[in-house]
């Protein structure tokens, strides 16, 4: 069993989350049997199993869920309010001691710096200048997906990337923090960025 397609390596941290960002993430199984997820360092408030809202017993704060099996759905909210280390990961992974040892699992950081530039995965990713006024241009990219988004969580702009450079124009939007979420077929990282006047 494996989550977004592949096992556990510990020298990928899988997603990079700012301080204080409120997620909600979507889990789906598509295997024959129920898992049940775990997450360390936050807890979460389940928003429905499979579109359904959750039973009274399943409505406090939680830390594991069963995610239904064939297709099975479940969507949760948290905000990651503590605990920022870009280099201490925390693991995410299937709460069968078996399923977990054979792979079933993954990794994220959570950050605190208003102009990181967060180096994970195999390839090094240069974004510069930052903070900017107008153009950041990103350097050492393989083929990408890279999307922009405010500290709203708003989607400002999706753009599909080949391999070496790319250049985003940030002179329109209004100054402030903006993240570039870069996704490989092998990680997802995110950068924050300051967009000054």
């Amino acid at each position: 069993f494996l989550i977004n397609g592949a096992g556990f390596d510990i020298e990928v941290f899988n997603y990079q989350i700012p301080l204080n960002n409120t997620e909600i993430w979507e889990l789906t199984n598509m295997t024959a049997i129920a898992h049940p997820f775990h997450i360390h360092d936050v807890q979460f408030y389940i928003l429905d199993i499979n579109g359904n809202p959750p039973p009274p017993n399943m409505q406090g704060r939680k830390d594991v869920v069963l995610v239904p099996p064939m297709g099975g759905t479940v969507r949760f909210i948290t905000k990651f309010e503590d605990f920022a280390d870009e280099d201490t990961p925390y693991m995410y992974h299937c709460h069968m001691l078996s399923h977990e040892d054979d792979g079933m699992m993954g990794q994220f950081v959570v950050f605190d710096n208003a102009t990181a530039v967060n180096e994970y995965g195999k390839k090094t990713i240069s974004l510069y200048p930052n903070p900017t006024f107008d153009v950041v241009s990103l350097s050492g990219l393989s083929l990408s997906i890279i999307e922009i988004y405010n500290t709203s969580g708003q989607l400002l702009e999706t753009r599909k990337v080949a391999d070496g450079e790319e250049q985003f124009n940030l002179a329109n939007y209004p100054a402030g923090v903006y993240y570039l979420n870069i996704s490989t077929n092998e990680h997802t990282n995110m950068y924050r960025i300051l967009k000054m006047d």
